[in-house]
C-alpha cells in the first residue's frame, strides 16, 4: 500500500500545474486581431506538451511545444462584428483564457519623437487636446504600447498591455496614432488596434523586416552575417566602444560644464583648436 501511495504522489507531482504555459505578450485581454485573416499566435509551454487552442467562433487546433518550449500556429478570424470574443489555450494541467477580443484593422505605429508625442503632453500641448480627451470615448479603439528595448536579435516578448480608448486612458496614447485610429474608425466603423513601438531616435522600417526577406533588397545583402560580426566583442570598433563609459544623453545635457563625464584624455577632443589632421579614414566595413 505504501508503494502504491508513493507512486500516486509521484505521478501527482509530475503532473502539477504547468507554470510554463503562456501566450506571447501581445495576446492579452482587450486585444484586436486582424479581421477575416489567418493570424499567427504563439507562446510557451513545456517541451513536447500537447496544447489545445479553442475559440468561441469555432476554431480549434491541437499542437505540441517544441524542444525550446515554443509553440505557434495560425487561426482564422471573422469579419469585424463589434462583438467581444474569447480565445483559450489548454494543456493537461492548465488553461488560459483571453477575453474581450475584437476583430478589426490592426496597424503598427513607429517613428521618432513626433510619433511618441502623447495626447496628454503638458510641455508641448496637442492642439485641442483638452476637448479631444474629454470626447475620446471609443471602446472599439484599442492601443498597445510596447516599451522600448534595443536588441540585435528578435525578442520573444515585449512589455506592454492593451488599453481601451477612453478619456481616462487616451492621455497616454500617441497623438498621431490616436487621430489616425479615430479617422479610420469613423470611416470604416470597425474596431481599430494600434501597436505602438516608437523607441528613442526612431527605427528604420527595415528593422521590422524578416532578415531573409530583407537580404533580397539592394544594400542589405548578407545582413544576417553583418549583424553577427557587429556583435563580436573583439572587433576594433567594439573594443574601442567598450573602453568608454556609458552615459545617457540627458546626463550630458544637465551637465553645466559638459565635461563631468569626459576623461582627461578625451577632453582635448572637444577643444575648438584640436588638430585631427592625422586621423585615419576608415570605412564601416573596416570597422566591422
Amino acid at each position: 500500500m505504501k508503494k502504491i501511495t508513493l507512486i500516486f504522489v509521484f505521478l501527482f507531482l509530475s503532473c502539477s500545474h504547468d507554470e510554463t504555459l503562456s501566450f506571447g505578450s501581445l495576446f492579452q485581454d482587450k486585444m484586436v486581431l486582424q479581421q477575416d485573416e489567418y493570424v499567427s499566435i504563439w507562446g510557451q509551454a513545456k517541451p513536447g506538451s500537447q496544447i489545445t487552442i479553442e475559440t468561441d467562433w469555432g476554431e480549434r487546433k491541437v499542437i505540441s511545444a517544441n524542444d525550446n518550449s515554443e509553440w505557434s500556429t495560425k487561426i482564422k478570424t471573422l469579419k469585424a462584428d463589434l462583438k467581444p470574443h474569447e480565445l483559450s489555450i489548454k494543456s493537461l494541467t492548465n488553461k488560459i483564457i483571453i477575453k474581450d477580443i475584437l476583430f478589426g484593422e490592426v496597424w503598427f505605429a513607429s517613428g521618432q519623437s513626433n510619433m511618441g508625442w502623447q495626447m496628454g503632453n503638458k510641455i508641448t500641448e496637442v492642439q485641442g487636446a483638452k476637448d479631444e480627451i474629454k470626447a475620446a470615448d471609443f471602446k472599439h479603439i484599442r492601443y498597445f504600447r510596447a516599451t522600448g528595448n534595443d536588441s540585435f536579435t528578435p525578442n520573444k516578448n515585449v512589455n506592454g498591455s492593451w488599453r481601451v480608448c477612453s478619456p481616462k486612458t487616451v492621455s497616454e496614447f500617441s497623438a498621431v496614432a490616436y487621430f489616425f485610429a479615430k479617422e479610420l474608425f469613423n470611416n470604416l466603423q470597425v474596431p481599430i488596434g494600434i501597436i505602438h513601438g516608437t523607441w528613442r531616435m526612431g527605427h528604420p522600417a527595415e528593422a521590422y523586416a524578416m532578415p531573409e526577406l530583407l537580404e533580397k533588397v539592394k544594400g542589405f545583402e548578407k545582413i544576417n552575417e553583418r549583424i553577427k560580426i557587429s556583435l563580436y566583442p573583439n572587433t576594433p570598433y567594439n573594443m574601442w566602444l567598450s573602453s568608454h563609459s556609458y552615459v545617457e544623453l540627458n546626463q550630458l545635457i544637465n551637465d553645466d560644464n559638459n565635461t563631468t563625464f569626459l576623461s582627461d584624455e578625451n577632453k582635448k577632443f572637444i577643444e575648438k583648436k584640436y588638430n585631427d589632421s592625422n586621423w585615419e579614414i576608415l570605412s564601416l566595413k573596416e570597422i566591422n
